[in-house]
C-alpha cells in the first residue's frame, strides 16, 4: 500500500518540484541572480502541488474511462443476450452502425454484411422516402406489426423504432421481435374456440332434439295418467297414478330447464315481445302450484292487488318461467308454513317490485353469493334431501336480466327466503 502511494503521488510531486526548481535555476542564471538554496523553496512547493493535482486529475480521468469501458461492456453483453433484435441506424446517413446477434439471426445476415450498409437495402421493404422509420422527425415511438422475408420464410414481427441523440448525432434505434410463437398460439386458440363453439352448437342441437323426443311421449304419459285418475279405480291405484303423474311433471320440468339453459349458453334463445297482464300471469302461475303446496300442507298467499291492470311489454312465457321456478323452489324447501307472492309499486322510476317469500330452511349467508350460479346447490351431496339440478335460479337470474330487471335475495338460515325482482313498468 505504501509503495503504491509513493508511486502514485510522491513521485509525481518530486518530479513536479524538480522541474520547477530546474526552470527557476535557469531563469535566475539568465538574469544573473545569485542561486541561494532558500530561493528554491517556493518553486519546490509549487511543483509538488502541481504534480499532486496533475496526478489526481489523471487518476480521476482513468477511473472515468474505466467506468465507461465497464458500462460499454455491460451494454454490449445486454445487447448480445437480449431476446429482441436491436439495430442502431444513423438518422442522417441511414447507415447501419450496429446490430446485435438476435437481429442478425432473425434477418439472416452477419454484422459484417450489414454494418456500414444502408438500412433500407436489407431491413425494410419501403423505399427511403416512404419508410416510416426514416421519415420520422420526432422522438415518438413508432410501433408496427409486419412481416419480413428472411431465410426463405415469411416471419411475423413487431418492430419498434425511436429517434434518440447520442455521440452528438441523431440515431434511430430499432427493436425487432419475432412473434411467430404468439401468432401460432393465437391461431391454435382460434381453432380451439371454433371447435368449442361447434361442439356447443351440436350439444345444444342434441339436447333440443332429445328434449323434444322425450317431452312428446312424456306429455302423453302425463295426459293418460290424468285420464286414468278420473276413472273409478281403487285408492291404491289412484295413489300410484298420482306418483307417476308427479314424477312425469318433475322430469318434464327438468328437461325444459336443461333445454332452456342449453339455448341460453349457445345464444340461440330469443325473447318474444308481446303485451300481457302481470296480474293474470301471477294468478295463473300460483294456480299451477296450488295443488303441490296443499300436498305438503302449505298455503299460498297472494298480495298482488297493486299490479292490477298493469300491462307489460315482454315475453310472457319467460315471465311465467321466472315465477314458476321461484314458486317451485319455495315449495320444495318449505316443510311447513306458507309461500307468499307480493307486489308493490315503486316510483321514480316506475318499477314493480315482485316478491316471493317462504318460511322454509333459508340459505346460509356464506352461500348466498353463489346461489344463482348454474348447477350450484346449497347441499350438493348425493344424500341431499331435496332433488334438483341447480339450474332453476341460474335461469331465473338470466331471464330477469334479459327483461331489464334486477334480482335480490334476503334469507336467513332456518327463517326462510325472499326473492324479489324489480321490473320497469
Amino acid at each position: 500500500m505504501k509503495l503504491k502511494t509513493v508511486q502514485s503521488f510522491i513521485l509525481p510531486m518530486l518530479l513536479g518540484s524538480g522541474i520547477l526548481a530546474f526552470m527557476s535555476a535557469i531563469q535566475k542564471s539568465l538574469l544573473n541572480y545569485p542561486l541561494y538554496p532558500t530561493s528554491f523553496v517556493l518553486p519546490v512547493i509549487a511543483g509538488a502541488i502541481v504534480g499532486f493535482l496533475y496526478h489526481l486529475r489523471w487518476q480521476l480521468k482513468q477511473k472515468h474511462h474505466k467506468k465507461i469501458e465497464q458500462y460499454n461492456k455491460r451494454l454490449e453483453t445486454i445487447l448480445e443476450t437480449v431476446q429482441s433484435g436491436i439495430i442502431i441506424i444513423n438518422a442522417k446517413t441511414f447507415i447501419i452502425e450496429s446490430i446485435n446477434p438476435t437481429a442478425q439471426l432473425l434477418y439472416g445476415y452477419s454484422d459484417t454484411e450489414l454494418v456500414g450498409k444502408y438500412c433500407y437495402d436489407f431491413l425494410c421493404e419501403h423505399a427511403p422516402e416512404n419508410c416510416p422509420i426514416l421519415s420520422q422527425d420526432t422522438t415518438v415511438d413508432i410501433v408496427e406489426q409486419t412481416r419480413i422475408n428472411t431465410t426463405g420464410l415469411n416471419v411475423p414481427i413487431i418492430r419498434n423504432s425511436k429517434k434518440a441523440e447520442f455521440d452528438d448525432q441523431f440515431h434511430i434505434i430499432v427493436s425487432v421481435m419475432d412473434i411467430s410463437p404468439l401468432v401460432e398460439t393465437e391461431e391454435k386458440l382460434r381453432e380451439a374456440n371454433h371447435r368449442v363453439r361447434t361442439a356447443d352448437r351440436l350439444k345444444t342441437e342434441f339436447l333440443t332434439n332429445v328434449g323434444h323426443e322425450i317431452r312428446t311421449p312424456l306429455n302423453a304419459v302425463i295426459g293418460i295418467t290424468e285420464l286414468l285418475m278420473d276413472q273409478n279405480l281403487p285408492d291404491e291405484t289412484i295413489d300410484d297414478l298420482q306418483l307417476i303423474k308427479n314424477s312425469g311433471k318433475s322430469l318434464l320440468k327438468t328437461m325444459e330447464n336443461i333445454m332452456d339453459y342449453a339455448m341460453l349458453k349457445s345464444g340461440s334463445y330469443v325473447l318474444q315481445q308481446q303485451t300481457f297482464d302481470i296480474y293474470e300471469s301471477l294468478i295463473f302461475s300460483s294456480e299451477l302450484y296450488t295443488h303441490k303446496a296443499r300436498e305438503k300442507g302449505l298455503a299460498i298467499h297472494l298480495d298482488i292487488e297493486s299490479c292490477k291492470d298493469i300491462k307489460y311489454d315482454g315475453d310472457q312465457s319467460v315471465f311465467n318461467k321466472i315465477v314458476s321456478n321461484l314458486l317451485d323452489n319455495a315449495i320444495k324447501f318449505t316443510a311447513s308454513g306458507s309461500v307468499t307472492i307480493k307486489t308493490s309499486l315503486v316510483s321514480d322510476p316506475s318499477l314493480l317490485n315482485i316478491q316471493i317469500s317462504d318460511t322454509g330452511i333459508g340459505i346460509p349467508e356464506q352461500k348466498q353469493d353463489f346461489i344463482f350460479d348454474a348447477f350450484y346447490q346449497v347441499n350438493g351431496s348425493i344424500t341431499r334431501d331435496y332433488e334438483g339440478t341447480g339450474m332453476g335460479l341460474a335461469l331465473v337470474d338470466f331471464f330477469v336480466q334479459q327483461m331489464g330487471a334486477s334480482m335480490a335475495l334476503e334469507s336467513a338460515e332456518g327463517k326462510g327466503s325472499t326473492f324479489q325482482f324489480l321490473i320497469p313498468v
